[in-house]
């Protein structure tokens, strides 16, 4: 996914939670092992206790600066939830959850270190 006015910012690390709400086993294991390998930190998949047509992003108040990277990478619409505090939770629904690499237009130097692809490890936001 290809995201214009990203801009690397000096955000804490943050970890997402991710539910499986999709009615199909493993979707949400699925999703959140895709997640880590492009490098989101899980801090935990579970199941929920109804299935839901539409996947959906909540968060709390205290990361809503790092839940642009979710957004940026699944184009899922993030809703805050006022008691979440530090929370960001995507929940897989029916119609699935697709993650991309975030990638910037912003020229950096590429290294072995810092590759071409930004990733949740290097606290990227997109600019409001």
């Amino acid at each position: 996914r290809n995201v214009t006015g990203v801009q690397t910012c000096a955000l804490p690390i943050f970890r997402v939670g991710v539910v499986n709400a999709s009615g199909t086993d493993g979707a949400a294991r699925k999703v959140a092992s895709k997640m880590s390998a492009i490098g989101f930190d899980i801090s935990s998949v579970r199941t929920a206790d109804s299935v839901q047509d539409t996947s959906t992003i909540t968060y709390g108040p205290q990361v809503a600066s790092q839940v642009k990277t979710l957004v940026a990478s699944t184009g899922i619409e993030a809703v805050l939830d006022p008691e979440a505090t530090n929370h960001i939770v995507l929940s897989v629904g029916k119609d699935g959850v697709t993650v991309s690499k975030v990638t910037t237009s912003k020229k950096r130097k590429v290294t072995r270190s810092r590759p071409k692809y930004l990733n949740a490890d290097e606290k990227v936001c997109v600019q409001t």
